[in-house]
C-alpha cells in the first residue's frame, strides 16, 4: 500500500488494495546533490516515481447508463484533482508491503513535483480504469527495515544545497607604530574579510508531520559554525564534518604556515570585528561577512611634519596628525569603544612628539637647539568615530623664565659709548650765521633699558614670576650705576607678564 499524507491535509491512498487498484510500480533514485572541495556530502536527494492504475469498482452496474462513467469521474476528481491541488506540498510518503508485513520505505519530507494522468486507453473507454504517474522529491529517509539495521537520518545535521567560504586580505590605508611610539618604525595595517554563505533546504521533522526548520535557518545553523572570533584562530576541521583537514588554514599567513611570499601577521592583533548578515528568505540562503582591522597596536596614527625657517633664521616645527582608535568589543556588542584606545594612544604620542620633532630638527643641520616647550597646540576629538586630531608646535627660541611658553627680550642702549656730545648753543643778535655752538668737551649720562615679555603656562600662573634675574644679566657696568625705572605688568588670567628696567650710569 502506498499512501501520501501532506503536512496540512488528510492522507490519500495511491494504490495497493482492491478498491482502487493493484500495487503501483515505483522507482527510487538517490543522488548526492552537492559536495565540497574536501569531498563532504551536503545532502542526499531522493527522486521517487510512482505509476499505477485505478479501477472503477466492478459492482457498478454496467447497464445503468453513465453510472460507471460517473464513478470514474468521481475517482478522478477525488484522487487526481486532490493531488493536483496539492502540487508542490510536502508530506510523508509510505510504501508498505501487503498484509502489514515489516519493511517500510518512508520519506518524511516527500514533496510532490508532478502529477500525470494520460489519456484513457481505448479498452477502458473511460469507464473501466485509468493510469496515473506521480513524481516526488525527498531528503529524509525514515525507512524501517525487516531485520536490517538502517542508518537513521541525522536530524541534528545540516540540510544544505550549497556552501561557500572565502577569505580576503587588503592593505589598509592606515598605519601603526609598535606601542604607539611615533619615533619607531611604521607598520602596514591590513583588513581581513571572511565570508561564509550557504543555501539551505526546508527540513521536515522526524515524525513526518511538519517542518522542523526553514531553508534559510538551516543555512544559518551551518554558517554560524564557521564564523570566527579572531581571524587568527586556525581552521582545523573540514567544512561539513569534524574530521581534521590535512592542511589547516591559518589567517596569520593566509596559508597554513609562514611562506615568506605573503605578509606574516604573527605579531598583529585583530580589532574592529564586525559581522554583517544577509538573508534571502525566498532562496533559503544565509550569509555573513565579517571583517577585522589587523594592526601592531590598538590605534592607527597618521603624522605630518611642517618645518618653517623665517627671515630671522628661527626654526619652527609643527607636528600634526590624527589617531583612529580600534574597537576591541566583540562583534555582538552594540557599543563602540574606539575612543578609549584613541585616548590611550594619544597619551603615548603626546609623550613622544617632542622627540619626533627633535629628530626632524637635527636633520636640518642648523645651529641652535629646539626647545621642548610647546609653543602652541590644538586637540580635536570625535567620540563616535574614535578619532583624535592634534597639532604641537616648537621652535628654537630660548625660554628665559622657567614655566613660560614664550619669552622675548629687547635692549635699548642710550649713549652707550658716549656718542652724544654736550654743547652750548648761544644766540647772538644780528649774527647772520646763527647761534654760536660751543662744544663743552663732555657727554651726557648713559642709559640702558631692558624690556622682558613672557607668557606663562597655565600651571605657572599662581604668582607673579620673577623676571629681574633675567633682565639683570643685561645690566650695564660702570660707576654710579643706578636704576631709574622698574615697571612690571602681570595678568594672572592670561599669563601675560612684562618687566621694564632702566639703568643710568
Amino acid at each position: 500500500m502506498i499512501t501520501f499524507t501532506p503536512y496540512n491535509a488528510s492522507s490519500i491512498q495511491l494504490g495497493g488494495d482492491a478498491s482502487i487498484g493493484a500495487f503501483p510500480k515505483y522507482g527510487i533514485q538517490k543522488d548526492i546533490t552537492a559536495v565540497t572541495s574536501e569531498g563532504g556530502i551536503l545532502n542526499s536527494k531522493y527522486t521517487i516515481t510512482i505509476s499505477g492504475t485505478f479501477i472503477v469498482p466492478s459492482e457498478i452496474d454496467i447497464t445503468d447508463i453513465g453510472a460507471r462513467q460517473s464513478r470514474y469521474n468521481s475517482m478522478m476528481a477525488e484522487r487526481i484533482n486532490y493531488l493536483k491541488t496539492s502540487k508542490g506540498i510536502t508530506g510523508k510518503l509510505e510504501i508498505a508491503p501487503y498484509g502489514g508485513k515489516p519493511g517500510k520505505i518512508i520519506f518524511s519530507d516527500a514533496r510532490l513535483l508532478s502529477v500525470s494522468t494520460p489519456e484513457s486507453p481505448e479498452n477502458s473507454s473511460a469507464i473501466l480504469y485509468s493510469e496515473y504517474s506521480l513524481s516526488f522529491e525527498a531528503y529524509i529517509d525514515s525507512s524501517i527495515g525487516d531485520g536490517v539495521t538502517l542508518q537513521p537520518f541525522d536530524h541534528t545535521g545540516y540540510l544544505l544545497s550549497s556552501v561557500e567560504e572565502n577569505w580576503g586580505y587588503e592593505l589598509d590605508d592606515n598605519v601603526s607604530y609598535i606601542g604607539n611610539n611615533i619615533t619607531g618604525d611604521i607598520y602596514k595595517n591590513y583588513v581581513i574579510t571572511h565570508t561564509v554563505s550557504a543555501t539551505g533546504i526546508r527540513k521536515g521533522n522526524p515524525g513526518g508531520t511538519g517542518f522542523a526548520s526553514t531553508a534559510w535557518k538551516e543555512a544559518e545553523r551551518w554558517v554560524n559554525t564557521r564564523l570566527k572570533t579572531s581571524p587568527f584562530d586556525p581552521i582545523t576541521k573540514e567544512m561539513l564534518s569534524n574530521v581534521d583537514t590535512e592542511n589547516q588554514f591559518n589567517g596569520r599567513y593566509a596559508s597554513n604556515s609562514p611562506s615568506g611570499l605573503i605578509p606574516n601577521l604573527d605579531s598583529f592583533l585583530p580589532y574592529n570585528h564586525t559581522r554583517i548578515p544577509e538573508i534571502n528568505i525566498s532562496e533559503g540562503s544565509y550569509s555573513v561577512t565579517e571583517t577585522w582591522s589587523t594592526s601592531r597596536s590598538n590605534a592607527s596614527i597618521d603624522i605630518d611634519v611642517n618645518i618653517e625657517i623665517d627671515q630671522n633664521d628661527t626654526v619652527s616645527i609643527t607636528v600634526e596628525g590624527s589617531i583612529i582608535g580600534y574597537d576591541e568589543s566583540p562583534a555582538s556588542s552594540t557599543i563602540i569603544r574606539k575612543i578609549q584606545n584613541a585616548e590611550l594612544a594619544f597619551q603615548t604620542v603626546k609623550s613622544n612628539v617632542y622627540s619626533f620633532a627633535l629628530s626632524n630638527y637635527l636633520t636640518l643641520g642648523v645651529s641652535g637647539q629646539l626647545s621642548n616647550v610647546v609653543r602652541s597646540s590644538t586637540v580635536g576629538k570625535n567620540n563616535k568615530n574614535g578619532t583624535i586630531s592634534f597639532s604641537f608646535s616648537y621652535n628654537d627660541l630660548p625660554i628665559l623664565i622657567n614655566g613660560a611658553k614664550n619669552t622675548n627680550i629687547s635692549i635699548n642702549y642710550d649713549n652707550d659709548q658716549y656718542q652724544v656730545q654736550t654743547v652750548a648753543i648761544i644766540p647772538v643778535i644780528a649774527r647772520a650765521n646763527g647761534p654760536v655752538i660751543q662744544n663743552m668737551k663732555t657727554s651726557k649720562e648713559r642709559r640702558r633699558s631692558v624690556q622682558l615679555d613672557a607668557v606663562m603656562s597655565k600651571n605657572n600662573r599662581v604668582s607673579k614670576p620673577n623676571g629681574y634675574s633675567v633682565v639683570a644679566v643685561y645690566a650695564p657696568v660702570g660707576p654710579n650705576l643706578a636704576i631709574q625705572s622698574h615697571v612690571e605688568n602681570w595678568e594672572p588670567q592670561t599669563g601675560n607678564y612684562s618687566l621694564s628696567v632702566e639703568w643710568i650710569y
